[in-house]
């Protein structure tokens, strides 16, 4: 995971060194000016995965915990994405084939989670205790990703003589508020008889919270515009986006333990939108 984000930076940095080298030797075409550009379509997230860690010492009745000193627990998540959609409005100016624009962007995704492991905080195994009256009912659920991103973006134009096409390319970096919507879980406990440990609501926890933070964005872009006229043009542009991971700390509902926060992390969180925009160019080009 670390990897490709250091591989996805490189190339990242690398094309938007490339793109400001390109200001040296744009074609004289004398065309520049402002424009703004509205875009809508769909974007997909890809499989991220959800961590979360906690200082719950407590030995569970369905655990066998003889001689061992509990920190807490650790638990993984794998988490799927549905097709969402993406919204973008943007602020430029052109200078020959090279434009910088300021960007705001709105995506949303659907969420759905599934149980990988659960271990203790140290990452050794949770030790199965013996045939317990004690049984546990967990109930887990997740809705929403949902960011809204600020960014900075290059773009170099590649325009194709004798055509109204104009390929590109782009690299940008911003901020992202990030929010996972409707994070809920829920474990109760039953019992039939010789329940020695206690009744089973003393084992009971809650907790149903949303996520959400500022992180670091990097964004890679690639289309083709079609010049409708001097003022408009339409476009295709595919955008892909890796965000920072996003961690946050949250208490509970109901826990053995009064006062007792964990700690979740959502990582992983990289986006694909297809986005059709619409541009509008302040005046003719010089």
């Amino acid at each position: 995971m670390k990897q490709s984000r250091r591989t996805a930076a490189i190339l990242g940095s690398a094309l938007v060194l490339a793109l400001f080298a390109t200001v040296a030797t744009a074609g004289e075409s004398g065309r520049s000016g402002w424009y703004v550009s509205a875009a809508g379509g769909l974007s997909r997230m890809a499989n991220m995965g959800q961590t979360g860690t906690n200082r719950d010492p407590t030995c569970y009745p369905n655990d066998s915990c003889a001689g061992l000193v509990l920190d807490g627990y650790r638990w993984v998540y794998d988490l799927d994405a549905d097709q969402g959609s993406a919204f973008e409005v943007a602020l430029g100016y052109r200078i020959d084939d090279v434009r910088i624009e300021l960007s705001a962007r709105r995506q949303a995704s659907d969420l759905e989670h599934r149980f990988r492991s659960i271990s203790l905080l140290d990452g050794s195994t949770v030790p199965a205790g013996p045939a317990s009256p004690y049984r546990s009912h967990a109930e887990t659920s997740i809705d929403a990703l949902e960011s809204t991103t600020l960014s900075i973006n290059l773009y170099r134009d590649f325009a194709l003589s004798g055509t109204d096409l104009t390929p590109y390319l782009g690299a940008g970096a911003g901020v992202s508020r990030a929010e996972v919507t409707g994070l809920y879980y829920r474990n109760r406990y039953s019992c039939s008889t010789g329940c020695d440990a206690g009744p089973p609501e003393r084992f009971e926890s809650w907790q149903e919270t949303d996520l959400s933070d500022t992180v670091l964005s990097g964004h890679l872009h690639a289309g083709v515009d079609y010049r409708v006229d001097d003022a408009f043009s339409l476009g295709v542009k595919v955008t892909y986006s890796v965000l920072q991971d996003l961690e946050d700390e949250s208490g509970y509902h109901v826990h053995a333990i009064d006062g007792l926060t964990s700690t979740t992390t959502i990582s992983d969180m990289s986006q694909l939108s297809v986005l059709f925009a619409v541009t509008y160019l302040f005046g003719a080009f010089r």
